[in-house]
């Protein structure tokens, strides 16, 4: 008798136990974002090919988003509004959702933009696991390369890049909705 009084408590215990864990994990609710993405700047890595011939920049921006809706796919990319162009044939911003701007610093140390043709903007895909509208946050990675000693305006005797040159980037994201993030700027770059 007195082993079973004694299991029926243990298991009552138990039982309660799982019932309040249960109310406490039931009572954490997802973080509230905005549904315009945040960003922060982590990080900006400069390496050069093996060939020395350009540098590799691998930049690590924190994101936040409220709606979860970053990144295009490949399905995305072929209709309004991320279509490559637009209907007048102008070139369509949001066919990139990743938008990078240059700065080289001048020798009088002012850093001045410069006019990239292409450009390093492009796009990343899907962050989310599903479409599902929920917070989301995390690292994102990007890379863009800087050829040294080509124009990079397109021109032929336009302005070029060196090693040794110094730079900044200024740099938003996009979500499917259309709104833009902050614009952030990262630390003073020395290309390898």
């Amino acid at each position: 008798m007195m082993f079973t009084r004694t299991v029926r408590l243990v298991v009552a215990q138990l039982l309660l136990t799982l019932l309040l864990s249960a109310s406490v994990v039931s009572c954490v609710s997802p973080p509230e974002y905005p549904d315009k993405p945040s960003i922060e700047f982590k990080s900006a890595v400069a390496t050069a090919t093996s060939d020395g011939t350009q540098a590799a920049i691998l930049l690590t921006l924190a994101f936040k988003d409220g709606t979860g809706d970053l990144g295009l796919d490949s399905l995305d990319i072929k209709q309004p509004p991320f279509q490559q162009f637009n209907p007048d044939g102008s070139v369509n911003r949001y066919f990139n959702n990743y938008f990078i701007k240059i700065f080289r610093r001048d020798t009088d140390g002012v850093f001045r933009s410069l006019n990239v043709e292409p450009g390093f903007d492009g796009r990343f895909d899907h962050l989310a696991p599903s479409d599902k509208a929920a917070p989301i946050r995390g690292d994102l990675r990007y890379t863009i390369a800087i050829l040294y000693g080509i124009p990079i305006d397109g021109t032929l005797d336009g302005p070029t890049v060196r090693k040794g040159d110094v730079i900044r980037l200024e740099i938003n994201i996009t979500d499917r909705g259309l709104n833009e993030s902050n614009v952030i700027t990262t630390n003073p770059i020395t290309l390898p």
